[in-house]
């Protein structure tokens, strides 16, 4: 009833739109604008005829001034800059920013006043002298200034690489649901009237510009196509030498190390002209390669269209498939949507621009990279935006999905779709050298990541309210896949017609995501709550699996399978369902576009089904694959690859070789069953033999994921390790609470652990005996963690408890070094709490405050105790230490950091509080400075007290260090520490090890 409901709601709409309610303003530009580019400055006027289609009165126009986004730290733009630790761009000194004015604005030759949206100075309002009533218009007259901001998000220049977006006065949309003012952001787009453009350019002559709309100008055309022949020149040699030693020709070097020439002293004026569309921007650049080519293959009937490259002679070479790749997304985006409408498309090499590829109509600015084969895919994608943004003109800033989620599903088309012997060169490298992945889920794997975290959000929500990584997967990635799982239900065929429909509707004005459903749902026949009220609507995830399959003979037909079809997931969609045979013809698909709680299904095939399994090519988005076929299907992968998910139970293997001190040389093998394997169940089995001792060490974890309402992440796991030095075995439950829509988490673990430090550990020196005890050790671990990240602050609070029992071994006295025995039977109880601030002033400076206090009640194990320098890994859970005996300098406490609350640079065991401390606090700060990857200074200090000591001290270190980014070690050279309240110094080195910790006073 519910879907009669939507389905007759939908009828009527479209009744209302085919009779004429659907109304949309238009705009008519005519703008001159002059490029001075000794000071990054743009003077211009602007005349906007402004027509009202709508059926309602005017008393004033919102409009953009968007240039105004870079112009302070109060905007939107600068806000979610630094929420993105974009902190470079708050630090932009005045003179690099960038800014709009406006001179005296007339409306038909009237002043007219204006103002500020609020505090949105990239907003405001012109008061029309006069009402404007339906069907009238009104001319706009706009002197303005822009001051160019170093490129930083899209406007912008780099040294005299000018980049000319979103750069002039345009109004906001006004639709049936009210105006649409938006502030500049840098992610989610823009969303503008349809209308004419007329723009001269004026600007020193020596530059070449590449812009929105057919050029109008003749000395230029003739200028681009004398250019066009040198560059097409140039990329014929560049085609013949590849492969070679030397692939480029000696005059592309001798282009890409000459300087850029000075601006001539005359300038001229070019002039571009479009019709239907809803943007203009330009890029001027003295240095530019030109290439061109053009496609009939759109529409043989009409004249070619040209297809331009302009590129920087240093990324020539990546640029090298270029053409290539602007031809196939126009040919392939025309034949699968609706026929490219303008007569030209300009791929222009944006070199440093910010966010790797930028579209606007009929121009796209991409970021050279230097693997050729993913230029080209992103050539494709940003070209294809051009049917999605471009021609549809979708909402993007409130339904980024729309846009980006389509038009990546047309680079996935274009990635999946085969390829001819002519077109290998422009497949993707990954491709040629992994031809064993499923594309299909190296498109999905990301998202499974985000969906078994439990951290993704429903892919409808407007641009600013997505968080992090997850505007990639919920916006680009998810509809992506939900829409190709559509194509593949429906077949190309019908795929194709239905988008053909969408756009012959729909081309040139602002359809909504209702729009395009009732488009689709007609086109198609088929109704797609599935995919709307699913997949794009809510967090709901699709689980199915087959139960009992029962196959017999159904003369004479052939045989009928009955099987059990189980919904163990949140929603209802399609999934296939393949039935193979010993033969490799003997294949029959069954679409199920339904299943309830469970189904049983009876399907009839020509042959004896060798094997039932849901989607065995991956063209869903089902979350759990181990239950998608009948009987028990064991997969080995020699390799630890992601990427290889699919139905079974896969089992990964892994050879390696590791080192310690006391262990030799240790060749080893893991076995193990991963969370993209399956989604509840997951654990490693690790076998090693060290040399040295002749001895065996065998580890087994295992992990399982409870669903618990209100609980983001929750699980259970249990640990064993086997070895002649301490054998252990433990239980945790860990409960993390974290809203996707903002940066606050909260984490409890819970946790039991049995360990049994032998004494001969201790007698050999595999332990270091000033800091561990042998004997048996039960212990009961509580933390809570909590984050809370805002814009560029960080605070987090950390409270520990560990409660736990003790026996010692027989004789403990090891050495003189060693401390008393434990005594038989002692209880142990320590908790600790520490508190960290961290405020960003750029990308290069940090400054940290910590709280630190811990107490230890009893008679507690050595390797429990507090230590400043640092801790020693009690748990052994650091698989990277090397030693742990005390007699090396990759010795913990030595020349090895291992990170805790609290450890400061240059402090040693000696330097340390007291080993038998049962109390400490700790006020530090401490100055983090980045002088540019991968060396960093870190100043930290502050004022310690230990229970051993009747006063508080001053501790402190000034440590040089290296930042190897994502490996987990620093490389630190502390040369000032203080030590007793004086200040003393040296020079030492330091492995600090830990994943992206910047500061160890609690960093």
């Amino acid at each position: 009833m519910k879907s009669l409901i939507k389905t007759s709601l939908a009828t009527a709409l479209l009744a209302f739109q085919l009779n004429g309610a659907y109304w949309q303003q238009e705009v008519r530009y005519h703008i001159e604008v002059t490029l001075i580019d000794s000071n990054q400055t743009l003077t211009a006027s602007e005349k906007l005829t402004y027509f009202n289609n709508s059926p309602d009165t005017l008393d004033g126009i919102w409009m953009h001034l968007w240039p105004n986004g870079y112009r302070n730290d109060k905007t939107a733009l600068a806000q979610e800059r630094m929420q993105e630790k974009h902190t470079r761009f708050i630090n932009t000194s005045e003179a690099k920013r960038g800014w709009m004015d406006l001179g005296d604005v007339t409306a038909d030759s009237v002043s007219i006043l204006w103002r500020a949206k609020g505090d949105s100075i990239d907003i405001v309002w012109f008061e029309l002298p006069e009402a404007l009533v339906p069907g009238d218009s009104v001319l706009l007259d706009i002197p303005f200034q822009v001051k160019l901001p170093k490129l930083n998000s899209r406007l912008g220049y780099v040294g005299e690489h000018f980049e000319i977006t979103q750069w002039y006065p345009k109004p906001a949309v006004y639709d049936a649901t009210g105006w649409h003012p938006m502030p500049y952001r840098n992610w989610g787009e823009f969303y503008s009237e349809w209308g004419e453009f007329t723009v001269a350019i004026t600007l020193p002559e020596n530059y070449i510009v590449a812009a929105t709309g057919e050029l109008q100008t003749p000395s230029e055309k003739l200028l681009l196509d004398s250019l066009a022949i040198f560059g097409n020149s140039l990329l014929d040699s560049l085609e013949k030498n590849e492969g070679r030693k030397k692939p480029e020709p000696d005059t592309l070097n001798v282009l890409s190390k000459a300087k850029t020439p000075k601006s001539s002293s005359t300038t001229k004026t070019i002039i571009f002209n479009q019709k239907r569309i809803h943007d203009f921007a330009w890029v001027a650049d003295k240095q530019f390669l030109v290439t061109h080519t053009t496609t009939t293959s759109v529409d043989s009937n009409r004249a070619p269209i040209d297809l331009w490259n302009f590129v920087l002679p240093k990324n020539f070479g990546t640029y090298r498939h270029g053409l290539k790749a602007l031809k196939s997304a126009i040919d392939s985006c025309s034949a699968w949507f609706m026929p490219y409408p303008y007569a030209q498309c300009t791929v222009v090499d944006g070199d440093i621009s910010a966010g790797g590829g930028m579209e606007y109509p009929m121009l796209t600015i991409i970021n050279a990279v230097g693997w050729g084969e993913l230029m080209d895919l992103t050539i494709f994608h940003e070209v294809a935006h051009n049917w999605f943004y471009g021609l549809a003109g979708f909402n993007e800033r409130r339904f980024p999905w729309m846009d980006e989620g389509f038009t990546t599903y047309a680079e996935k088309r274009f990635t999946l779709a085969p390829k001819d012997s002519s077109e290998e060169d422009n497949e993707p490298a990954i491709l040629k050298y992994l031809p064993f992945l499923n594309l299909n889920l190296m498109y999905d794997a990301p998202l499974y990541t985000a969906f078994l975290n439990n951290t993704d959000q429903p892919p409808n929500l407007p641009s600013d309210q997505f968080v992090g990584i997850n505007y990639r997967y919920m916006v680009y990635d998810k509809p992506s896949v939900a829409t190709m799982m559509l194509q593949h239900r429906v077949g190309q065929a019908r795929m194709d017609e239905a988008w053909h429909d969408f756009f012959r509707q729909w081309a040139y004005k602002h359809p909504q995501p209702e729009d395009v459903r009732l488009s689709l749902e007609t086109s198609l026949g088929m109704n797609l709550d599935w995919f709307f009220d699913g997949f794009i609507a809510s967090r709901a995830k699709m689980d199915y699996g087959i139960g009992k399959v029962n196959s017999s003979p159904d003369d004479p037909s052939g045989w009928r399978t009955n099987l059990k079809l189980t919904n163990h997931g949140e929603l209802t969609a399609p999934v296939p369902i393949v039935f193979r045979g010993v033969a490799e013809n003997q294949i029959k698909t069954v679409w199920i576009d339904s299943v309830g709680t469970s189904q049983m299904l009876s399907v009839q095939t020509p042959f004896k089904p060798k094997s039932v399994v849901l989607d065995p090519d991956a063209q869903t988005l089902d979350m759990n694959r181990v239950n998608d076929g009948s009987g028990v299907h064991l997969k080995f992968i020699i390799s630890d690859n992601f990427l290889n998910r699919g139905h079974g139970y896969t089992i990964r293997w892994l050879p390696g070789v590791w080192w310690n001190q006391r262990e030799g040389v240790l060749p080893a093998f893991w076995i193990l069953h991963r969370k993209l394997d399956d989604p509840i169940l997951q654990w490693r089995l690790s076998s090693q033999y060290g040399t040295k001792t002749k001895s065996w060490y065998e580890s087994l974890s295992v992990k399982r994921r409870l669903d618990l309402a209100g609980v983001t992440q929750s699980f259970i796991s249990a640990r064993w390790m086997n070895n002649w030095y301490a054998p252990l075995v433990g239980f945790q439950s860990e409960f993390t609470w974290q809203d996707p829509a903002v940066s606050h988490q909260t984490k409890v673990n819970v946790g039991l652990l049995y360990q049994d430090i032998k004494l001969e550990a201790l007698t050999r020196e595999f332990f270091d005996t000033r800091v561990w005890n042998a004997g048996k050790v039960v212990k009961l671990k509580f933390n809570i963690h909590q984050q809370k990240k805002q814009l560029d602050k960080t605070r987090s609070t950390d409270f520990g408890m560990i409660a736990g029992m003790a026996s010692p071994a027989s004789n403990s006295g090891i050495s003189p070094n060693a401390t008393p025995a434990l005594r038989s039977g002692t209880t142990f109880l320590r908790w600790d709490a520490s508190s960290h601030w961290q405020r960003k002033f750029s990308d290069r400076v940090k400054l940290n405050w910590n709280l630190f206090s811990a107490v230890v009640l009893g008679t507690t194990p050595l390797q429990e105790r507090i230590y400043l320098s640092s801790s020693v890994d009690p748990n052994l859970e650091s698989p990277l230490l090397l030693t742990r005996s005390g007699d090396h300098w990759l010795s913990p406490n030595d020349g090895l950091y291992l990170e805790q609350p609290v450890n400061i640079p240059g402090y040693g065991l000696a330097q340390s509080a007291n080993a038998m401390v049962s109390a400490v606090s700790l006020i530090g700060t401490s100055l983090d400075i980045n002088l540019g990857m991968p060396l960093k200074f870190l100043i930290a200090g502050g004022v310690g007290k230990a229970t051993t000591s009747a006063d508080w001290q001053a501790v402190g270190s000034f440590s040089p260090y290296l930042d190897l980014g994502p490996i987990p070690l620093q490389f630190v050279f502390p040369v000032a520490w203080l030590e007793d309240g004086k200040l003393t110094g040296g020079f030492q080195f330091q492995l600090n090890l830990k994943q992206h910790f910047t500061l160890n006073l609690g960093g």
